[in-house]
């Protein structure tokens, strides 16, 4: 799949994968209400008992953040 512009990306729900200038992608969907981009981010962290602690973090974004976008890649189950 290849990168698209930003002002294509879809407002109607869809999940996308967005460029938002870190050095991975962020799973988004574009929220009408505050018409901002809700991304979602996967945390970790190293507990004193050396487990590690999973979390998903989501933040907001602008339009004009968004640098590029792509579809979701559909799922694979076997």
């Amino acid at each position: 799949m290849k990168w698209k512009l930003p002002e294509t990306a879809p407002k109607d729900g869809t999940v996308i994968l967005g460029d938002f200038g870190y050095p991975w992608p962020l799973v988004a969907v574009w929220n009408d209400y505050d018409e901002k981009w809700v991304t979602v981010s996967l945390q970790a962290q190293e507990m004193p008992s050396e487990m590690i602690d999973y979390w998903f973090e989501n933040e907001q974004a602008t339009m004009d953040e968004l640098k590029y976008w792509m579809p979701l890649p559909k799922l694979c189950l076997r």
